[in-house]
């Protein structure tokens, strides 16, 4: 299980050693080309051995300071693409299903901001990559920012708070798990949208329209209606008895922790990669949908670029990470293909476009 818990230098130490073990074999094959006479030096290979270091920043090991020291460190150290993910400080579990808790968008943002920063200060050429796990997160910290209150969970039914129910089933002897699962089946967690919506779909459909109609105009790329202006909408446009039958309470499933429920879905997770795209050089989503769903986002997000899976790195001239070089016309050219999620996988990595990403040979 991966807790992030090592010490900060532990990742920029192995990037430098890697870093000076390439230049010490390129070292020694320029050495063992000038013992032949240079009419046969042609003849002789000659491998491009310093390749392309990418990076695992986690969640920057701390706060501000710490994500601008940690930036400073790999670009010393070498490393052509660091990423840093979205996970919370101190709660990243790295299993499969419950347990990973995210931050708020907007701290994302600052995080990526400050790493942002510190590379700009040493006029580096280092390039950032933003993670997002939202896609399989179980909580998140805080709805402070309100791009994220789309999606929190809250109870639909007025039960006991989870943290009442975890505490029983201890003094108990209960299994916890089972005691948890019986409570959301009790609970039937849903989004304020999905519970307008369960309230309202059978008798006033023209209703429901109006306020997901005014929900949407609401929302734009940098906000979103908050938990209390949801309600607010809904108010305006239910008609009191149906809007006195709706129920939404968001605190009640809060973990131990204080983490709010935060469902899968990869339509948050692609709004924060456009969210960030404007700090970084590339977005990586934690998908792992494969080649289906590609598509059917690209349909919903007309702005995502999706990447053809048709091309392998063998159909492309001068592929390879021995031929990118970086420069400015490379990270411009790679800024202008940002929020590209990485929607199928990693077979293209560095590939942006229609092509391979180049810089001067």
């Amino acid at each position: 299980m991966d807790h992030a818990d090592y010490p900060r230098d532990t990742v920029p130490g192995v990037v430098n050693k890697i870093f000076r073990s390439q230049k010490w074999q390129g070292q020694r094959q320029r050495q063992y080309c000038f013992l032949y006479p240079k009419e046969e030096r042609e003849e002789l290979d000659n491998w491009e051995l310093l390749t392309l270091i990418v990076a695992d920043g986690d969640m920057g090991l701390g706060g501000l300071t710490h994500t601008m020291k940690i930036t400073r460190a790999f670009v010393e150290a070498g490393v052509a693409i660091f990423h840093l993910d979205d996970f919370a400080i101190g709660a990243k579990k790295f299993i499969t299903g419950e347990g990973r808790t995210v931050i708020p968008t907007s701290e994302h943002l600052s995080r990526l901001t400050a790493a942002r920063t510190q590379i700009d200060v040493m006029n580096a050429e280092t390039i950032l990559l933003c993670r997002c796990d939202t896609n399989h997160s179980s909580y998140i910290t805080s709805i402070v920012d309100s791009r994220d209150n789309t999606w929190v969970l809250g109870a639909t039914k007025p039960v006991d708070p989870l943290t009442t129910i975890f505490n029983r089933a201890l003094a108990n002897g209960e299994d916890i798990t089972a005691a948890r699962k019986a409570w959301i089946n009790s609970a039937e967690l849903k989004t304020f949208d999905d519970a307008v919506a369960s309230v309202a779909s059978t008798s006033s459909i023209e209703e429901l329209k109006s306020y997901q109609t005014a929900v949407a105009e609401a929302t734009t790329s940098t906000s979103c209606p908050f938990l209390s202006e949801r309600r607010a909408l809904a108010k305006k446009h239910l008609p009191e008895p149906l809007f006195s039958q709706l129920f939404f309470d968001c605190d009640l499933p809060r973990t131990p922790e204080q983490a709010k429920n935060f469902p899968w879905d990869s339509a948050k997770e692609i709004r924060c990669g456009m969210a960030c795209s404007a700090h970084l050089g590339i977005a990586r989503a934690e998908t792992r949908y494969g080649r289906v769903q590609g598509p059917e986002l690209g349909v919903t997000y007309t702005d995502l670029h999706i990447r053809g899976y048709g091309v392998r790195d063998v159909d492309v001239e001068d592929s390879g990470y021995a031929r990118v070089k970086f420069s400015g016309a490379y990270l411009a050219d790679a800024l202008l293909e940002t929020a590209t999620m990485n929607i199928y996988g990693a077979e293209r990595c560095l590939r942006m476009g229609e092509g391979v990403v180049k810089g001067p040979k």
